[in-house]
């Protein structure tokens, strides 16, 4: 009778231990060493975990992030209309140009199409040469981001916002200036957004792959300093998360599910209340249920970027972006705009979260 309890109070030890410590390593071995996209979330889920190793986005700090700039409107930037300049040459060849010729007659052509100029961004690459591919995706992954937000949102509401990205070869040049121009005190960072100086720092460490998803997810965060400053950490985290994966094709761009919070997400464990993420305080984000905060961030804002609740968040970027002095209520922005409320909410991503995700969100 003893050696049967005994073998009953071990397997239920064993059992407990799995329970507890099942969800370890996943997450932080994601952030620490990005699991190839290869494998399905099938077979990462067996190892998840708590994450006290996961790295946090790397802005200088929370005071250089919120209120940034809330009631400077000295550069809101209106729609700017495309024009170019024609001309026929000696020869009678007909000539399109954005500039005019030094002499001769020419006329000044306007586009039927406007576009909008609110964000400039630019690339200094340090320490070697990087190759093409890097510096295209890298640009082109920038100018998707930017793209994408401006899209949610209607014309004449965002301030001119000029982004400046540098990428380090050098692990000792990038933590001398990070020493030298910050308060970051953290030497184990690969890339850093300061508010402050308005700059995006990041340090390439072998990875290209690696490399862009830091500078995109550093691109957003500056954008919102800009834009957003008093969204909440939902926000905040959320759509940085949701923007490092975005992908262009053509004309177009593309995000694809995150298998690892998807995974991770399906245990139902990890999920957080939709209330309750939407009211935390962004502390919570560093805190010991960080990898919680993440992830579920993370889904609350793919899932507002589908298609079919787009609209949801681009009235959500509109009324930020409208009141940007103000912190942000949450909770009556939702159970407004919202069918069902957020009650409703948190039962659709839930559902959603078990739905098919083979189809990405195109922006």
């Amino acid at each position: 009778m003893r050696v049967v309890l005994r073998i009953v109070l071990w397997l239920t030890t064993i059992f407990l231990v799995l329970e507890v410590t099942g969800t370890t390593h996943y997450l932080s071995y994601i952030y620490e060493n990005k699991i190839s996209p290869l494998l399905s979330s099938q077979e990462v889920i067996p190892s998840i975990s708590n994450v006290p190793n996961l790295k946090l986005p790397n802005i200088e700090s929370e005071s250089n992030f919120v209120g940034i700039n809330c009631i400077d409107k000295s550069d809101v930037v209106a729609v700017k209309q495309g024009q170019y300049y024609t001309w026929r040459d000696s020869d009678g060849t007909v000539h399109f140009a954005d500039q005019p010729p030094d002499v001769g007659d020419y006329k000044h052509e306007t586009l039927p199409d406007s576009r909008k100029d609110y964000f400039s961004l630019s690339f200094d690459y340090k320490g070697r040469n990087f190759p093409p591919y890097f510096n295209n995706k890298a640009e082109n992954g920038g100018k998707a981001v930017i793209k994408a937000i401006e899209g949610l949102l209607p014309n004449q509401v965002l301030a001119k916002t000029h982004l400046q990205v540098t990428i380090y070869n050098n692990s000792k040049a990038f933590h001398d200036y990070r020493i030298q121009h910050t308060d970051i005190s953290s030497s184990s960072i690969n890339g850093f957004y300061s508010g402050r100086l308005n700059q995006i720092m990041v340090l390439h460490q072998g990875d290209d792959k690696q490399t862009i998803q830091t500078t995109l997810h550093e691109i957003t965060h500056a954008i919102q300093a800009k834009q957003f400053a008093r969204a909440g950490g939902w926000f905040t985290e959320g759509v940085a998360e949701y923007f490092e994966h975005i992908e262009t094709l053509g004309n177009s761009s593309f995000v694809p599910i995150n298998e690892y919070y998807l995974g991770f997400l399906r245990n139902k464990q990890n999920r957080l209340a939709t209330r309750h993420l939407l009211t935390a305080d962004y502390g919570q984000w560093k805190g010991s249920m960080r990898s919680k905060y993440y992830a579920n961030s993370w889904a609350l804002s793919y899932f507002l970027m589908t298609k079919s609740r787009r609209n949801i968040m681009s009235e959500y970027l509109t009324h930020i972006v409208q009141n940007k002095c103000e912190v942000i209520d949450n909770i009556r922005f939702f159970e407004t705009h919202y069918p069902g409320g957020i009650v409703k909410l948190n039962r659709d991503v839930d559902t959603w979260l078990y739905s098919d995700h083979s189809v990405p969100n195109y922006h």
